[in-house]
């Protein structure tokens, strides 16, 4: 009996919270808890991500 005999293999089935309402709503949740933090912590400095492609071809996210 091989190794693959013994597993058993089931169909992925990915979450599906992409409906626009729910990415809406994360967007918004986000953007309140860093007006919140900005609000409350004078330390507090928002962080922006962007994809930067080098000479090679090389993207690469920074903040």
């Amino acid at each position: 009996m091989t190794v693959l005999d013994t597993l058993n293999f089931v169909a992925f089935n990915p979450l599906q919270n992409n409906k626009p309402i729910a990415v809406r709503r994360r967007k918004l949740m986000a953007k309140i808890d860093e007006q919140v933090q900005l609000a409350t912590s004078k330390d507090y400095t928002p962080t922006q991500h962007k994809w930067v492609t080098y000479d090679e071809g090389k993207q690469t996210k920074v903040e």
